[in-house]
């Protein structure tokens, strides 16, 4: 079973979680999965996480995308509001690292 698949199911599981949508650069495969697991707002392509932490019914954004583009997300997660969840490595570096945490000091 894939990570999303295990997310997914172990969300459904908490009864106050709600899927609201899901992302992926891949317009097929992210409409597939949302489908699977009844989930009704789908982004993909190039800027698929702005449009997903820009969606005002997002509260916490999940990210469990390749490690290269963790710090980018938790960033534009954070600068919109959200809370994050990211899967380990938080980060590649210590350097990226550093940059995650300036952003999320930030006051608001």
């Amino acid at each position: 079973m894939s990570r999303e698949n295990f997310t997914c199911l172990s969300y459904k599981e908490i009864p106050e979680a709600n899927i609201v949508a899901v992302g992926g650069r891949t317009k097929k495969a992210v409409k597939e999965f949302a489908n699977s697991f009844g989930i009704k707002s789908t982004y993909s392509g190039e800027n698929f996480i702005e449009r997903l932490c820009d969606d005002p019914k997002v509260d916490v954004v999940d990210i469990g995308i390749p490690n290269f583009l963790h710090t980018n997300a938790v960033i534009l997660a954070a600068e919109n509001g959200k809370h994050v969840i990211c899967e380990k490595p938080l980060t590649r570096n210590v350097e990226e690292a550093k940059a995650m945490l300036r952003r999320l000091k930030k006051p608001g």
